[in-house]
Order: C-alpha cells, then sequence, then structure tokens
C-alpha cells in the first residue's frame, strides 16, 4: 500500500542522510498512522532534537502523545 511505500522512501532517505530531520518526521508520522507508536515517538523525538524550532514536529508530537496515553 501507499504507506508501505511511503516508509520505503523515508527510509531509503534516511539510511542516506540520517540527520535528515524532514525525512525522520515524516517516517514517525507513518508509523504513528501504522499504530507503531513507540517508534514513531522515537523518531519525532529526534526530529525536534535536530529542530527545536519546527513547530509542525511539535503538534504532531502532542497529538501522538495524546493519543499514547489514552491508549
Amino acid at each position: 500500500g501507499g504507506n508501505r511505500r511511503a516508509l520505503e522512501l523515508a527510509n531509503g532517505i534516511l539510511d542516506r542522510e540520517p540527520g535528515n530531520a524532514s525525512a525522520r518526521f515524516y517516517r514517525g508520522s507513518i508509523l504513528w498512522r501504522r499504530g507503531e507508536l513507540d517508534q514513531a515517538g522515537e523518531d519525532i523525538d529526534r526530529a525536534i532534537a535536530a529542530e527545536p524550532e519546527n513547530i509542525v514536529f511539535h503538534h504532531e508530537a502532542a497529538v501522538l502523545y495524546t493519543k499514547r496515553w489514552r491508549l
């Protein structure tokens, strides 16, 4: 499906550019939608650490953590 291909693309970018915060955030978002909350949280946290001024990253983290604590 589309998520699988998107995940492959994000992984490919991260293989070449491990510090790419946007790719890490994108992968975290995909994993979150797949229900893989622990790995998603790790990726999103690392994206925030790399770009702490990025408000989109912070928003996604807030949504993720709200969902995680409701489970």
